[in-house]
């Protein structure tokens, strides 16, 4: 097998695991890339990417595509991003980031779209808080690249997830010159009065770093489950106490309450139990 330094790795919509692009041992970037079952410990080769790149960033998309983004060749930070689909095996060009980028991870959120917090330009050493965020082709619209809100701290060479309330974690890294320890969290803030409630009850949601001056809607299950409160964010993005009622007849089950502002339409959730 080859070895592969600094690649990007996703898993694909066929289950596989995908690794491509990284260093070979001179230091060297590649364009090679690799697939992978879990339980099986052949690695297949799969079409190359179109531009060797290392210290990219690596997603799978809310469209099933895997994509490199764009990383470094050695010396030079890439602008240049490419799509993988696994059905159709070849990498194509995708829209270019705002910015050459590289040293930062990618994270598919759950408003579909692909984050880049953070990374550096290696030709202008120039250390990013700025994140930037891809939304896919629709019938509508072209795929394209958005800024979002910046990091509070510059950092590259740094970790990121998404947590299990739907805020995108970014974990220590570097700064220009420093190591760093500390965490940021991307996404609004909820509380619950009551974490849970019978069928027929009422909890209290507050929350912070919504949109500003925008309706809220909480919904029970998934994003795009039933209507079970509304409310309004004000001029600093805060919720205030917004009721929500737990249908009558919903099965005594663990689930979460969904909270979305009809602005970002960025949704977060909170762990809720219904009980007998």
């Amino acid at each position: 097998a080859a070895v592969f330094l600094a690649p990007g790795a996703a898993i694909g919509s066929d289950g596989r695991i995908y690794v491509f692009g990284g260093t070979d041992v001179p230091g060297n970037a590649i364009t090679t890339a690799q697939s992978f079952l879990l339980g099986d410990n052949n690695l297949v080769t799969v079409a190359s990417l179109g531009t060797a790149r290392a210290h990219l960033a690596a997603a799978t998309g809310s469209d099933g595509r895997i994509y490199a983004i764009g990383g470094t060749t050695g010396a030079t930070s890439l602008v240049s991003v490419e799509a993988y689909t696994p059905t159709a095996p070849a990498w194509v060009a995708a829209a270019s980031l705002p910015a050459p980028r590289g040293d930062a991870p990618g994270v598919l959120a759950p408003d579909g779209r692909i984050y880049v917090p953070g990374g550096a330009n290696l030709a202008s050493s120039e250390v990013y808080a700025s994140t930037v965020a891809y939304r896919a082709k629709t019938a509508t619209q072209p795929d394209a690249w958005v800024t979002t809100a910046s990091l509070a701290s510059p950092r590259w060479r740094h970790g990121a997830a998404l947590g299990s309330d739907g805020r995108i974690y970014v974990v220590a890294g570097s700064a220009a010159a420093a190591a760093l320890r500390t965490v940021e969290a991307y996404g609004p803030i909820v509380t619950l009065s009551s974490a849970s409630q019978p069928a027929g009850g009422t909890t209290t949601i507050t929350g912070s770093n919504f949109a500003t001056s925008a309706a809220v809607k909480v919904t029970l299950g998934s994003a795009t489950g039933p209507v079970i409160g509304t409310g309004t964010t004000d001029g600093a993005g805060v919720l205030t106490a917004t009721t929500a009622t737990i249908p009558p007849g919903a099965t005594a089950v663990g689930t979460r309450l969904y909270v979305t502002d009809a602005r970002s339409r960025y949704p977060v959730s909170v762990a809720f139990t219904i009980t007998p």
